[in-house]
Formats: structure tokens, C-alpha cells, sequence
């Protein structure tokens, strides 16, 4: 978990998305459907 705050935390999108919980819980179910897909 903290490595990918290191990765997210240079990106201002990253910032805003940890900003939110709810958002970040969005991205995150979002990563595991296109892990399935693809």
C-alpha cells in the first residue's frame, strides 16, 4: 500500500483520487475489472 501512495503521490490526479476515499475505492474497483479483462 505505501509504494503505490509513493506512485500516486507524484501524479495530481493521484492526489485528488486519495483526497477522496470514495473515489479511490471507485479506481480501485475499477483496476481489478480491467485486470480481469485483460
Amino acid at each position: 500500500m505505501p509504494s503505490k501512495h509513493v506512485v500516486t503521490g507524484s501524479n495530481p490526479v493521484g492526489r485528488a483520487i486519495i483526497s477522496d476515499p470514495s473515489k479511490a475505492h471507485l479506481l480501485g474497483f475499477f483496476m481489478v475489472i480491467l485486470k480481469s479483462l485483460f
